[in-house]
């Protein structure tokens, strides 16, 4: 008897182990990872068709603590989380036209060192930003399309070693009103998905070990009365 409650207390151990430790959720999108943005400008007039340079941010580290891209090249204020990012409008007074015209495009390459980017999408933000916006995701290797017409001096090409997105405001994009925003999501699962630590393996391990010895011990128990 004393074999077997031993058994079922070890039994009810390791469920309760393996509950947790498989339990946990995992978003691992882009939390303590590092991210970059490039800016570029294009104008069928301006640049002639052209994706000119204009701006550059990062790396920095994702947390969910803080803006990692304040102001950033005086337009917006990009907030990157684990699981999407949301550029806030704070100013348009440098913008050359607060109507984006046909044949001007305002993009932002996002690089991340190893988070996957093949699942973002447009997931809300403001009518003015969203009416003609798009996200597509860029593979790794990808060198970013811009030259330095402006004459700042930042080296190019740029590549994206581990690939990312680049956001897209096209023609019909109003930056009239300040404070617009648009969110972007990386395509986070939305359950939990099983993993455990290495830690957690080895309590697993020694767990099913400690389940096996009383069991065989209760087995040959069990045998020696019989005999």
């Amino acid at each position: 008897m004393k074999n077997l409650n031993a058994t079922k207390a070890a039994s009810l151990m390791l469920f309760m182990a393996a509950t947790f430790f498989f339990s946990q959720n995992i978003y691992a999108q882009a939390a303590g990872d590092n991210v970059t943005v490039y800016n570029s400008f294009e104008d069928a007039v301006l640049t002639g068709g052209q994706q000119a340079f204009y701006g550059a941010g990062g790396p920095e580290v994702v947390t969910n603590d803080g803006v990692e891209f304040p102001g950033f090249i005086n337009f917006y204020d990009i907030d990157v989380t684990n699981c999407g990012l949301t550029m806030t409008l704070f100013n348009n007074s440098d913008a050359a036209d607060l109507l984006l015209p046909d044949g001007r495009f305002d993009r932002y390459y996002f690089g991340f060192d190893s988070a996957d980017m093949s699942n973002v999408s447009v997931s809300g933000g403001s009518p003015g930003l969203t009416a003609n916006v798009t996200v597509t995701p860029l593979p790794p290797g990808y060198t970013v399309p811009v030259a330095d017409l402006f004459g700042t001096g930042y080296p190019l090409p740029i590549t994206l070693p581990n690939g990312g997105f680049v956001l897209e405001l096209g023609g019909g994009t109003d930056l009239t009103e300040l404070g617009q925003t648009v969110s972007v999501d990386f395509g986070c699962p939305a359950e939990a998905v099983p993993t455990a630590s290495e830690w957690g393996l080895i309590m697993l391990a020694l767990l099913l070990m400690i389940v096996s010895v009383v069991s065989i011990r209760g087995a040959m128990a069990s045998k020696t009365k019989m005999i």
